[in-house]
């Protein structure tokens, strides 16, 4: 039985150690690298005084750190806090003091006290740098056991639009996360996830669709994630084509962009299935893609 989301990595590195997990610009990471890589920074959590419960708030865009430090965080035991990297300061003031986290990771430093609030002590990491370096070394030389597991316990907390109101942490379980990878493998004609498939992970990881339903996901399968920092129509369809895409995880704008492509069937040739959520998926898209690049778009419904 799986106890802890990060479990779900564990078992594709047990089953398919040598197979691709993360393709990230030029980086390949083997299911055996990545599954290392998540116990180090768990380690490294621990070293750096994170306890099972503590809350850590990942200030990071689609790369392989923030991966490994989403699952080292589940597989310590603590609550992991992804935030939109391009947020403004009030809303990782606001992110920071609803949820007291122990450890920030970011992309780039984030000068000046304005970004925190005064009151909750929290340690600034960035990503890549000496100290991040250090703190997974340390996890390396001192391995510490994984915390026993509980399914019950909170995995996550993922603000919300804020479209009533400022944005609200939703309270997420590893059984709920799981619960919704296992009923996603379980889909069938067409099959949502294959251990065969390489799926294109261009949306942003802090929302909760990429976050579980393409990238735990894609671990869970085995599959093989291509992680895209950003959207760009023409750019995006290439990467696709040169990486063999088989499954696109999409939201409306991406689609609506790549309607006035000219050459969309040569383009999608490796791709067998196309995803939208977010948003509701204008009718005439779904028409459009059906007749020029001979695939329909199976549109999903979730919330935070």
């Amino acid at each position: 039985m799986i106890e802890n989301v990060a479990d779900l990595v564990a078992e594709s590195a047990r089953r398919r150690p040598g197979h691709v997990a993360l393709v990230d610009g030029d980086r390949r990471t083997t299911y055996a690298g990545l599954d290392s890589a998540i116990d180090a920074f768990a380690s490294g959590l621990s070293a750096a005084g994170v306890q099972p419960g503590d809350r850590v708030a990942m200030l990071l865009g689609n790369r392989t750190e923030f991966v490994v430090a989403y699952f080292g965080t589940l597989r310590r035991g603590a609550v992991a806090v992804p935030l939109n990297p391009a947020s403004s300061v009030e809303e990782v003031r606001h992110a920071v003091a609803e949820t007291s986290p122990r450890l920030l990771f970011s992309d780039v430093p984030l000068h000046g006290g304005e970004w925190l609030p005064e009151d909750i002590p929290v340690r600034v990491l960035v990503a890549g740098s000496r100290q991040w370096a250090d703190m997974v070394a340390e996890g390396r030389r001192n391995p510490q056991p994984v915390p026993a597991g509980d399914p019950a316990s909170l995995a996550v907390v993922l603000f919300t639009a804020g479209s009533t109101g400022r944005p609200k942490g939703a309270m997420l379980t590893h059984r709920a996360l799981v619960d919704n990878v296992t009923q996603l493998l379980a889909l069938e004609q067409p099959a949502a996830m294959t251990e065969d498939d390489v799926v294109l992970g261009v949306l942003p990881l802090f929302h909760v669709y990429a976050l579980n339903s393409v990238l735990a996901l894609t671990l869970a399968a085995g599959a093989t994630l291509v992680l895209e920092p950003r959207f760009f129509p023409r750019q995006t369809l290439e990467r696709v084509r040169e990486t063999g895409v088989t499954v696109i995880g999409g939201a409306p704008p991406m689609y609506i962009a790549w309607s006035a492509e000219p050459d969309l069937r040569r383009m999608l040739q490796s791709v067998r299935l196309l995803t939208s959520g977010s948003a509701p998926l204008p009718s005439a898209v779904f028409e459009q893609f059906k007749t020029t690049a001979s695939l329909p778009i199976w549109e999903g419904y979730g919330l935070t």
